[in-house]
């Protein structure tokens, strides 16, 4: 406080005033939408968003409530970008990207004692896009079922590393490219439906065909006029439910 002629009284401004303006400042620049601790709040919609965070928010070292192991931070990483990929907030199931997709019963996965995760199951739920390269750090996957959506562009060459699949099923999308001829040689594989994409391969690479000489049941013929395929098409429940963990 300072005195000066006239009797004039200036005061210098507190800390904690300063600090008051600049957050005014600041959120004045921002404008209506406060974003916090991953929470989104639109002032003028008046709506939550904290389903789907911003994704500079998402967490992805919750732990879920459940009891078992959660998923490893890459894992879930890599569904993260799954979601993003392929439009998550527009599908008919979503995914709450706060918990943990073990302990919290993400739809369609299901994980292993270790938390690894070890199956997809996302037939027919509205995913619009690209399948993501990280996807290939599920090292431990089985199973993998994205049939009947409208999935484009090609198969990341990091699926290669997918070693431990078992049934596969991604028939009626728009993807492209070549077909995976390295999982000719994968050991566990028994079902391989491919049919119904924009590949490439107008016929069965050998690598692929020699899969059938081991009793593995490999879909890629798209006449519907064949009596083997004729369980396959859309709408046969006989047909979404070949598969068992």
């Amino acid at each position: 406080m300072k005195f000066l002629g006239g009797g004039a009284v200036v005061r210098k401004p507190r800390a904690s005033s300063l600090a008051t303006v600049l957050i005014v400042i600041v959120c004045s620049l921002l404008g209506p939408k406060v974003v916090r601790a991953g929470v989104g709040y639109n002032v003028n919609a008046g709506q939550r968003n904290d389903l789907y965070p911003e994704p500079e928010f998402l967490d992805t070292n919750w732990l879920g409530d459940g009891d078992g192991m959660p998923a490893p931070h890459q894992e879930k990483a890599a569904l993260v970008d799954l979601w993003r990929s392929t439009g998550g907030s527009l599908w008919g199931q979503k995914w709450d990207l706060r918990s943990d997709p073990c302990n919290d019963g993400w739809y369609g996965i299901f994980c292993d004692e270790k938390g690894h995760i070890v199956s997809i199951d996302l037939s027919q739920n509205h995913l619009l896009g690209y399948l993501p390269s990280s996807l290939g750090r599920l090292k431990e996957l089985r199973i993998m079922i994205l049939n009947h959506n409208m999935l484009t562009g090609i198969l990341p060459t990091s699926f290669d590393a997918l070693t431990n699949l078992e049934f596969v099923n991604l028939s009626h999308n728009r993807l492209t490219g070549k077909l995976p001829v390295k999982w000719g040689k994968f050991e566990y594989i028994r079902t391989l439906h491919v049919a119904h994409n924009e590949w490439e391969d107008k016929k069965l690479p050998n690598e692929l065909y020699k899969l059938q000489e081991t009793g593995t049941d490999v879909w890629f013929n798209e006449d519907a006029t064949d009596p083997q395929n004729t369980a396959k098409l859309l709408g046969e429940d006989s047909y979404n439910n070949l598969w068992q963990i």
